[in-house]
């Protein structure tokens, strides 16, 4: 199945990929499948952290040392190119990634798995 990047980097979905990865009474062949999507996840999150932050410092604004202006824990962003960064940041965040699926019914019985991480990861539990 095709993800959006945007999709898998964000915290709502590891936070479900972890309570799904935590899961009591998933059988075992599930929880492999679970630790192969997890280490996609992982790579991916890692590689859209780094293109967002590589466009973050190319429009970022800098002061007289060169340096990144900061407001708070954020890059200030130069105002002229804001709608160019948001651009280049939508094209990223459109990538797809194919991601393995896994059926509801092969998380067992009863798996104690919540609405809330359902949702968020309805795009792999089919």
């Amino acid at each position: 199945m095709k993800m959006k990047l945007a999709k898998i980097a964000s915290q709502p979905f590891h936070a479900s990929m972890k309570n799904l990865m935590k899961a009591s009474q998933v059988p075992v062949k599930s929880m492999m499948a679970t630790r192969c999507i997890a280490k996609v996840v992982a790579s991916e999150t890692e590689k859209y952290n780094e293109v967002y932050t590589a466009i973050a410092e190319e429009f970022g604004l800098r002061d007289e040392d060169n340096k990144l202006v900061l407001t708070g824990n954020s890059i200030k962003i130069q105002p002229d190119k804001i709608k160019e960064m948001d651009i280049k940041l939508k094209e990223v965040a459109t990538i797809e990634v194919d991601i393995q699926e896994i059926r509801y019914s092969d998380l067992g019985p009863n798996p104690s798995i919540n609405a809330e991480d359902l949702y968020q990861l309805e795009f792999i539990v089919e």
